[in-house]
């Protein structure tokens, strides 16, 4: 394999171990291990940093056939080493600096569990997912104060509100906050805030959000309010295929979390059947905004570039500034950070005058998160994000070389890349949830148009709605038919028989071992036919040939002047 090919796995060995060493440390430090056992796990960590490096040399030498090739393994060993230690040190003290916080004592037995922040928002307000409260904001702390001792703190938080009037927090205000912590039961959070909906002054804003938030808040106000005249299916599923939250659980204010109990109740049930009916058909995926936002905005800037004659640094520039604006106007999600550093390296190649690889784009995008979050490893949704596009880098081209014998480019394109995605995320997704949907490849190939015009239509109408509300509303509308067409396509895929198969993760690795096993019999099967035909046609007649041969032969002795 060349290294200047699109498919450059050297760095893939590296970017694994990274992340098992991310896992396994800031797992350890969660669960309260001691310091001695904590370097004990640092040392197996650098023994799987140390493997890695082998693999990566094994890479590095399958690939370089010159004279240089002692000196290329050398130095991916040493980045192997290097990029390790960094992980380790990036690990130990983040998980020191959370346990040291003050932060982490209020959710001691100990004390009373009574907290007083001074925080800022990092997203937009959303509807709670628990029960008994209405919104909910992630936040990022600066202060902490207990039992009236104040420190400075760095923890992140997610804040659960009951009264619909305190829905107010605005993304990129500076609050001071005052409830009740507690353990957080999923996220990357470092704990829950849960404030009294009878205290009035538990939430006080200090300081407004800046210019461009606001900016950025009126624009994504303007677009809810748009697809809120939809009808309830396209009202829930338009915002989630263009900004990455659903429509029940978007807020547009306080007032629209309090509607009447019989149409908050029918929207609940929708939501409810149309999330169950997109797990089906396999095909959640699309309400999570990921490299289709990033992609139409390089690809529109790219074909700028190329009418207007841009210069190569001019035209990575400013794809880099797109990719931004597209970030900053979707709601934050795992998916949005890995597509935005992974474009943004994508672009930096070009800006340097490298070609760039997909493969090590994503590795040193999986390295670089990790450095600066190592908790990024127990995301989930990072987790399948980096899964998915790594199915479909490796292995999309190569499985759709063969579709294109059956099926149409188009047909062929959208069956691999759902094919190699579900490859990489299926292990993922089953120690969630032990059900895999049959139907995936299908459902994913007819939504294929309807999800383009919808994402299409859903992007025009969240830039046009603050401009003119009624050119967003028509965008939204035709963004609400495709996604009413979607709905539907879900729907009967749904209802289709054994739609959903149970599997264990055991029974998952063992189909995935026997897979490994046949597909590596079958491979060295077809190298052996494709050996021997090419034998056959250096140092033999093959029959095909032999009986073209002698039929020529008996046409021209039945020709012949001599035979008459």
């Amino acid at each position: 394999m060349s290294a200047f090919s699109d498919k450059d796995f050297r760095l893939v060995t590296v970017a694994s171990a990274c992340w098992i060493v991310a896992g396994t440390l800031t797992a350890s430090q969660s669960s309260g291990t001691s310091l001695a056992a904590y370097l004990g796990i640092s040392a197996i960590c650098g023994v799987i940093m140390f493997v890695s490096a082998a693999g990566s040399a094994v890479c590095t030498y399958m690939q370089y056939s010159c004279l240089t090739r002692l000196k290329r393994i050398l130095c991916n060993a040493f980045l192997c080493a290097f990029v390790g230690v960094i992980i380790v040190l990036s690990s130990f003290l983040h998980a020191r600096v959370m346990l040291s916080d003050i932060s982490h004592e209020a959710l001691k037995p100990a004390y009373s569990e009574k907290i007083t922040v001074s925080a800022y928002a990092v997203s937009p307000m959303t509807s709670s997912s628990r029960r008994g409260f209405t919104c909910s904001v992630h936040l990022r702390i600066d202060v902490a104060q207990i039992k009236g001792i104040s420190q400075v703190s760095s923890a992140s938080a997610l804040l659960f509100i009951s009264d619909s009037n305190m829905c107010t927090v605005e993304d990129g205000a500076r609050y001071v906050i005052s409830g009740k912590a507690q353990q957080p039961r999923w996220g990357r959070e470092n704990l829950w805030i849960e404030v009294d909906n009878k205290c009035v002054q538990c939430v006080t804003k200090t300081r407004s959000p800046p210019l461009w938030k606001r900016g950025v808040s009126y624009i994504h106000q303007a677009f809810l309010r748009q697809t809120h005249k939809l009808d309830t299916s396209a009202q829930i599923l338009v915002p989630g295929v263009t900004m990455g939250v659903m429509g029940n659980d978007a807020v547009i204010d306080a007032t629209s979390l309090t509607p009447n109990d019989e149409a908050a109740s029918d929207a609940q049930h929708v939501a409810r059947r149309i999330k169950a009916n997109f797990k089906t058909a396999g095909i959640m995926h699309v309400l999570a905004v990921s490299g289709g936002h990033f992609a139409l905005a390089s690809g529109f800037v790219t074909w700028l570039s190329r009418r207007f004659l841009w210069k190569r640094r001019v035209r990575a520039l400013t794809i880099i500034v797109s990719i931004v604006c597209v970030s900053v106007l979707m709601y934050p999600s795992e998916s949005l950070l890995r597509a935005q550093v992974m474009g943004t390296l994508m672009a930096g190649f070009t800006l340097l005058g490298r070609r760039a690889h997909s493969q090590s784009a994503l590795c040193w995008t999986a390295i670089m998160t990790l450095i600066m979050d190592p908790t990024v490893s127990m995301s989930i949704g990072f987790m399948l994000s980096c899964a998915a596009v790594l199915g479909i880098v490796a292995l999309s081209e190569r499985c759709k070389a063969i579709l294109d014998h059956w099926f149409t480019k188009s047909w062929s394109n959208a069956i691999s890349v759902t094919l190699c995605a579900q490859i990489c995320t299926l292990p993922i997704t089953v120690v969630l949830a032990p059900d895999v949907p049959v139907y995936a490849v299908l459902a994913n190939m007819l939504i294929s148009i309807p999800m383009d015009i919808a994402t299409l239509c859903g992007i025009m109408s969240l830039v046009t709605s603050w401009i003119s509300p009624h050119i967003g509303f028509g965008c939204a509308w035709c963004a609400g038919v495709a996604t009413t067409i979607m709905a539907r396509i879900c729907e009967w895929v749904a209802t289709l028989p054994c739609a959903v198969v149970h599997c264990t993760p055991i029974q998952m690795c063992a189909f995935y071992g026997l897979g490994i096993i046949l597909g590596g019999l079958l491979a060295m099967l077809i190298r052996g036919i494709k050996r021997h035909i090419l034998f056959e046609s250096m140092y033999h007649r093959t029959i095909k040939e032999q009986m073209r041969i002698w039929r020529k032969d008996i046409i021209a002795y039945l020709t012949s002047d001599s035979h008459r």
